[in-house]
C-alpha cells in the first residue's frame, strides 16, 4: 500500500528532500521510512512516497517528516486500520487447532506416564509384602 505526501518547496532556490518517519503497531516499531532524495524546484510541488505491506491486522501508527536541507518540517501522524482477511481468519484457525491437538497430546502422554509409574508403585508394595 503507499504511503504518500506532499512538499511544496515555497522558498526561491532548489532543495533536496525526503520522506522520513516509523510505522509502530502497540508501540512496537514495524518500520522504519527513509527514502531517496528527490530535487524540489522552487514553488514545485512533489509526492515523496513509500510502500508498507502490513503482515498482521492491528492498529498502526505512521508518523511522518519531510527532511530538506537538514531541516525537518513538523511531524504529521495519521493511523491506519487493518483488518484480518478470511485467509488469514483460516490461518489462524488452523493454527489454533494444531496448537489445540499438540496440547492434547502432551496430556495424554502424562496421564500415561502416571498411570504406568502407579502400576510399578502397586507392584513394588505387593513384592514387599509377600
Amino acid at each position: 500500500m503507499p504511503i504518500t505526501a506532499s512538499f511544496r518547496n515555497m522558498g526561491t532556490r532548489y532543495v533536496a528532500t525526503k520522506l522520513k518517519g516509523l510505522i509502530t503497531l502497540e508501540d512496537n516499531i514495524i518500520k522504519i521510512i527513509d527514502t531517496d532524495l528527490l530535487d524540489v524546484a522552487p514553488g514545485q510541488t512533489v509526492q515523496l512516497e513509500t510502500f508498507f505491506s502490513p503482515k498482521v491486522p492491528g492498529k498502526y501508527e505512521i508518523s511522518l517528516r519531510a527532511l530538506y536541507n537538514n531541516k525537518l518540517t513538523f511531524e504529521k501522524q495519521s493511523l491506519l486500520n487493518v483488518n484480518p482477511s478470511d485467509e488469514f481468519s483460516e490461518e489462524l484457525k488452523k493454527l489454533q487447532w494444531k496448537n489445540t491437538k499438540s496440547i492434547l497430546l502432551i496430556i495424554i502422554v502424562i496421564i500415561i506416564l502416571l498411570f504406568l509409574i502407579l502400576i510399578k508403585k502397586k507392584k513394588s508394595r505387593r513384592k514387599k509384602i509377600f
